[in-house]
This record gives structure tokens, C-alpha cells and sequence, in this order.
């Protein structure tokens, strides 16, 4: 029997591993990272495979979310197997590099939305910034104008007030691609489509999340999105990007704190403000435990710890993408990321990596794009002298 606790401790472990290897930009770095959550995934579904071949459990698939195929999806994945089976015994075929005659999509569209589902209910910050499923666009424009008033006048005099649009965002969707390595090998494909299915979306659905979660948070806009921390308004750098946002320094969530805060983010780029209904605050896991969690959590007159004590509506998300040190504020729904496939969209290998191993690479490729819609919406604050906000208790006479 699998031991779940044991398996997800391994797994959050390689996905700190994975940030890290992204944060660090090192190339092989982040191979190496990718690879060890690949090869984890491969042996967690053989002992699955392995546990339901010896029960024939349906609902030992299911608990592990093994799920069963759409007609489509057989389809599709008995293609891709029996393919891959037939390019096994031609290595290093230079004439056949570009993997295509399929499907006209990366994926059957039932299971690539279902990932982008997925993604979006297991992980909080996916699911509450303006993330849009843009399929094949290669283009999104945004409205960002502010909210207009019409205007009162008495009746039967001529209308004045013109609604206007804009300005407007265009968000190129081909400028940025999150790019996923599989190594498939002989005896993966003998387990049949539903598993080299489970393999491949597993591989796919944590590579798109570690990597987006990533670029959302802290990218700096070169071959990535624009991230909530970079500062887009100062100059690019072709070899760094652009730079990280000045750090606001926090020693306590304070209503005056808080405010200035909230102060700040209702101003929208064209000068014009806005209500502000709740805000999200991005933490490090480590901070969140440490410094979060002590600064928000009160004794209560009853005795009774009261937790997730901030002066206004705040969301916590932990995210590894942060660093520690460091926290974003920011109006979640002010951050726009777009994720599609390509029209036509492909899965490339090759024969030379990993030979010696009678490995097959399969490269697959998402394309995304995002950035904030307003400057201001998102603050950094550096909470490394963070302080717990104790009760004052004051007497009058």
C-alpha cells in the first residue's frame, strides 16, 4: 500500500526543489529538478499500477486520481503508444524529428481544459487572479479603462456624456511558452493508454503549475510574464529582465499600515480611484509559519486562539514562488494570465537524449502570457522584522 502522507511530503519537497531551480535561472539546474519529479511520478504510478493489478479496484483509481478515458482520449493516447513503440526501433532517425500527425492539438480538448480545471481548484493562487483559458489566440486584448458616470440632466435635452474604451492591454500570447520534458520508455507504454494518459497530464498539469505560479509571482518579463513583484515601469534589461519593485518595509499589520496600503493600490494607472473590497497577500510557506501566522494570531477573553486577525478582508496564499523576506499585496483580479495550446500545436522528440536508457524525450509546449492590469494593484513588502500586533487596552474616565 502506497504511504500518501510519506508520498506528499516527498513531492512538496521536489516542488521546492523545482522553484528553487527557477528562481536560480540555471538551465541544468532546472532539468535536474524537473527530472526527479518526473522519475518520483513514474515510480509513484508503477506501485499504483502495481496495487490495482493485484485488487482490479476501480476505486483505488479513483482515490488516486486515475481517471477513466473519453472515447477521444483513447483515441488519441493508443495513437500516441503505438507510435511511440514504432520510433523506439528507429533511433536517431534524422528525417522524423517533429511529432504531429495525430491530433491538430497539443492535447483532446477534454483533457486539456480538465487540467486547466484542475489547476485552478487545487491551487489557490491560480484560481483567484484573472486567469482565462485563451486557446488558440495568439493575441488578448484587455479593457482597461476605469468605470465611467453617465450624467443626470433634465428631460428632452441633448445627451452629452460619451462612454469611451481603453486604454487597452494587448497581451501577446506567442511571446512566452512553458516548455515540459516526458521521457516515455518501453515499459510505461506496455501499461496501456489510461496510464500513459495519467503519466503524461500529471507530468504536464505540475510543469504548467510550478512554472506558472512561478512567472505570476516573480517573473521579470523576459521570455516569462510580467510578475506581481517586477517594476515594469522602470527600463528593461535584455539579459535580467526588468528589476524587482521596491520593497515596503512592514513591521506590523497595523490599520494605519494597512491603509496606506489600500490608499496606494486604489489608484489606477490613468489618476483615477477605485473601491478596494479585499486584498490577497502571496507569502513563502516558511515565512507564513513563522512570521505570518505568529503577527495574525490572537488569544481571544475565552481563552481561545483566534487566527487570521488582519484590519481588512486578506486572503493568504503560500506560495514557494515567493522569497522569504518578502510579501505581495495586491487585488488578486488585477492580474491577467492567459493559457492556451497553439493552433496546430505539436509534440516534438528526440532520440538523442538518454539513448543509452532506450529513452524517447517528448517535448510539449503551452503557451501563456500574463501581467498586472493596473501598476499599483500590487505592493512588495519586506516582513523580515515583522512583529506580532498586540490588543491595546485603554481606560477613560
Amino acid at each position: 500500500m502506497t504511504n500518501l502522507d510519506a508520498t506528499k511530503d516527498k513531492k512538496n519537497e521536489l516542488y521546492n526543489a523545482v522553484t528553487a531551480a527557477l528562481a536560480s535561472g540555471n538551465e541544468e539546474q532546472i532539468k535536474a529538478a524537473v527530472m526527479d519529479l518526473q522519475e518520483f511520478n513514474k515510480a509513484e504510478l508503477k506501485a499504483i499500477y502495481n496495487e490495482y493489478e493485484e485488487s482490479k479496484d476501480e476505486a483505488v483509481l479513483e482515490s488516486r486520481g486515475i481517471k477513466a478515458l473519453t472515447s477521444e482520449e483513447t483515441k488519441f493516447w493508443n495513437a500516441f503508444i503505438s507510435d511511440a513503440k514504432r520510433h523506439f526501433g528507429i533511433q536517431n532517425s534524422a528525417s522524423d524529428g517533429v511529432y504531429t500527425g495525430l491530433v491538430p492539438d497539443l492535447l483532446p480538448k477534454t483533457e486539456y481544459y480538465s487540467i486547466v480545471e484542475e489547476l485552478k481548484q487545487e491551487h489557490p493562487l491560480l484560481n483567484v487572479i484573472n486567469f482565462t483559458n485563451t486557446s488558440a489566440v495568439t493575441k488578448w486584448t484587455i479593457d482597461n479603462s476605469a468605470e465611467q458616470r453617465a450624467t443626470w440632466d433634465e428631460l428632452n435635452t441633448p445627451i452629452t456624456t460619451a462612454l469611451e474604451g481603453g486604454p487597452f492591454i494587448t497581451v501577446d500570447m506567442t511571446l512566452a511558452k512553458l516548455t515540459a520534458y516526458i521521457f516515455v520508455s518501453n515499459d510505461m507504454l506496455d501499461l496501456g493508454p489510461r496510464w500513459v494518459a495519467a503519466y503524461a497530464t500529471t507530468l504536464l498539469k505540475e510543469a504548467v503549475w510550478l512554472g506558472l505560479e512561478y512567472a505570476i509571482v516573480a517573473g521579470n518579463g523576459k521570455k516569462m510574464p510580467i510578475g506581481m513583484m517586477a517594476d515594469y515601469k522602470k527600463p528593461f534589461d535584455a539579459t535580467t529582465g526588468y528589476p524587482v519593485r521596491q520593497a515596503v518595509k512592514c513591521t506590523g499589520f497595523t490599520k494605519e499600515f494597512y491603509g496606506e496600503m489600500l490608499s496606494i493600490m486604489s489608484i489606477k494607472d490613468n489618476g483615477r480611484t477605485r473601491g478596494i473590497n479585499g486584498v490577497l497577500l502571496v507569502v513563502n510557506p516558511t515565512d507564513y509559519f513563522t512570521k505570518i501566522f505568529p503577527a495574525t494570531t490572537a488569544l481571544g477573553l475565552d481563552y481561545k486562539y483566534l487566527n487570521g486577525i488582519f484590519p481588512y478582508p486578506t486572503q493568504v496564499v503560500q506560495s514557494t514562488a515567493a522569497p522569504q523576506g518578502k510579501a505581495i499585496m495586491g487585488v488578486a483580479k488585477d492580474y491577467f494570465m492567459g493559457l492556451g495550446s497553439a493552433k496546430g500545436g505539436k509534440l516534438e522528440y528526440s532520440d538523442d537524449y538518454k539513448f543509452l536508457e532506450d529513452l524517447r524525450t517528448y517535448k510539449i509546449k503551452v503557451y501563456a502570457n500574463g501581467q498586472p492590469k493596473q501598476f499599483n494593484a500590487f505592493q512588495v513588502l519586506d516582513i523580515s522584522d515583522l512583529e506580532e500586533v498586540f490588543p491595546t487596552v485603554a481606560t477613560t474616565d
